[in-house]
């Protein structure tokens, strides 16, 4: 349970996510073979663990790459939305956002 929050709730990167896996999946196992609790169904309830935890893995893998490209769809969007198609030049909105900022800035400084 703890690993499913730090995969989603705590935005845990995909490499960390695999590495979390992996210690609660041989924790697990070290558990079980310590104090079989389970009986004769110790390594089905290994498996189902280990194959939550890997579902999981899998989930914030998908998650990060869907992040990246709508990072990249957005940073798309804002390029075509300030620079001129023909010229590559900021366009007139653009211009007037950036002379607005600066002209902030100057009114702070002064």
């Amino acid at each position: 349970m703890y690993a499913f929050f730090g995969f989603f709730v705590l935005g845990m990167k995909f490499r960390y996510a695999l590495c979390l896996l992996l210690l609660s999946s041989l924790g697990f196992i070290g558990q079980m073979l310590l104090e079989p609790v389970y009986g004769d169904r110790t390594f089905m309830n290994v498996g189902f663990v280990a194959g939550s935890l890997s579902i999981g893995a899998i989930g914030r893998h998908r998650l990060d790459r869907l992040v990246g490209e709508i990072n990249e769809a957005n940073q798309q969007l804002i390029t075509l939305s300030t620079t001129d198609g023909l010229t590559d030049l900021l366009n007139r909105r653009a211009l007037m956002s950036e002379a607005e900022r600066l002209f902030a800035l100057q009114r702070r400084s002064a």
